[in-house]
This record gives C-alpha cells, sequence and structure tokens, in this order.
C-alpha cells in the first residue's frame, strides 16, 4: 500500500504535516520528491504553465481519477524509474 504524505524537514528530520499511523518504530519506505523538480514535471505534463495554474483550482472527483487511471495501461514502475532518470 502506498499514500502520499508531505512533510518538512527540519533540523535533519522528516516531520509529517498530517498524522501518521504508524507503529513505534515501523520500518517505511520513502519516494521523496523536489516540490519544484515536480512542479515542473507537472507544468510540462500538462502542456504549459497556464493548463497547470487552471488545473490547481479544478475540483475533480474520486470516480473521474478513477476512469482516467482505468485507461492507463504503462508500467508506474517504468514511469518512476523514467522520472528518477530524468531527476524528477
Amino acid at each position: 500500500m502506498h499514500r502520499v504524505i508531505q512533510a518538512v524537514y527540519e533540523n535533519g528530520v522528516l516531520r509529517p504535516l498530517e498524522p501518521v499511523t504508524f507503529a513505534e518504530n515501523e520500518h517505511v519506505q520513502l519516494l521523496v520528491e523536489d516540490e519544484q523538480a515536480y512542479e515542473a514535471y507537472l507544468v510540462e505534463l500538462l502542456g504549459g504553465r497556464e493548463a497547470y495554474e487552471a488545473a490547481k483550482h479544478e475540483t475533480i472527483t474520486h470516480e473521474e481519477v478513477r476512469k482516467a487511471l482505468s485507461k492507463d495501461t504503462s508500467s508506474w514502475a517504468d514511469t518512476v524509474r523514467q522520472m528518477r532518470d530524468e531527476g524528477y
């Protein structure tokens, strides 16, 4: 299972910005995305800054996301590897 948790880096420690339900001393894996690099990726993905800014204010339902993702036949692992190799 995976989920996105926003965090801030303070005094050498990543501090979650929302409550987490991990057990004490539980080991987890982190995929860390630089916020600026990720925004640049989204701007490119959406076809420019104007489309990105418009999309930030759209309301999208869970059903719309489910439908959009159901059409994705690509390997998410390959996408993550490619983004990592490109510096995202």
